[in-house]
């Protein structure tokens, strides 16, 4: 018993140690559920904006589209599907971020330098679309992924086009 207790130190000692590693988990979880609530407050928030947003993961794999988006897009799909074949919102989520780009092929070489945001304004389908792309970095500059803004601009191209209509009449 006494070389036994050699190794494991006094009972004070155990006790002590028994104590640290108590408050060491109990620190650990609380961090953790401060992290998970920080989590579920930038969801929220993402799902609360009335901006269309879909967000892909540093392989350009779309993680996450907020609701705006979604209602933006099914109202838009029929039309979309004429020049992005195979495109369904019920499949966005889990495609490629390219799969949303006429040009997809010249498109992946894009977002891999992407550095800073960009705006492209696409004629897709019968709608102009202006997508601005983000790319999110970490605090080391690893890249973590993109947002993309999705701004349907279809109704204010055709107020454009009447009232330069308008102005060439006058």
């Amino acid at each position: 018993m006494g070389i036994f207790n050699m190794f494991l130190g006094n009972r004070d000692e155990q006790e002590s140690l028994d104590r640290q590693a108590g408050e060491v988990l109990t620190a650990l979880n609380t961090a953790n559920r401060e992290k998970e609530h920080a989590m579920k407050r930038m969801q929220a928030a993402l799902d609360a904006v009335t901006v269309p947003l879909l967000l892909a993961d540093e392989r350009h794999v779309l993680v996450h589209a907020n609701p705006a988006a979604l209602r933006q897009l099914r109202q838009t799909e029929s039309d979309l599907r004429a020049s992005l074949v195979g495109f369904s919102v019920d499949a966005l989520v889990g495609s490629k971020l390219e799969s949303i780009y006429p040009s997809s092929i010249l498109q992946r070489a894009v977002f891999d330098a992407l550095t800073a945001a960009r705006t492209d304004s696409l004629a897709i389908g019968s709608r102009q679309v202006a997508l601005t792309m983000s790319p999110l970095f970490d605090s080391q500059r690893n890249r973590m992924g993109t947002v993309v803004e999705w701004q349907d601009q279809t109704e204010q191209e055709k107020l454009k086009q009447q009232q330069a209509a308008i102005q060439v009449v006058d």
